[in-house]
């Protein structure tokens, strides 16, 4: 019902709005110490975050929710394979279970007959 009621970017501006509220007093006094190119990167940043987030959610009603929960399932995976390629981090036992067992849940439900 929140879809038909309210756009997409209306329903992320008020996840924005309500994470940014007790967000920014912690952060207030760092801001004024940015630079231009910190300040040029924070935005760029935040666009691509914001346009990707969109991007993703009208993406998701196109998909049954078994399949769009099936891909959210993955992002944490894909963060860590992110981690492992760029930041050379290592997998801890207890990721690699999770990974399996992330990955073998993803499958099973990608593979039911609807």
């Amino acid at each position: 019902k929140l879809t038909v009621e309210h756009s997409i970017g209306t329903i992320y501006l008020a996840q924005c709005v309500w994470i940014l509220l007790p967000i920014l007093p912690l952060t207030a006094g760092d801001l004024p110490g940015l630079s231009a190119g910190d300040w040029t990167l924070l935005i760029l940043a935040a666009s691509a975050a914001g346009f990707g987030q969109l991007s993703m959610n009208e993406g998701f009603r196109c998909l049954t929710v078994s399949t769009g929960a099936s891909m959210q399932m993955l992002w944490p995976v894909m963060t860590a394979l992110g981690g492992l390629a760029w930041f050379d981090e290592r997998f801890t036992g207890l990721q690699i279970i999770g990974a399996i067992l992330i990955l073998s849940a993803t499958w099973f439900v990608s593979t039911q007959k609807a």
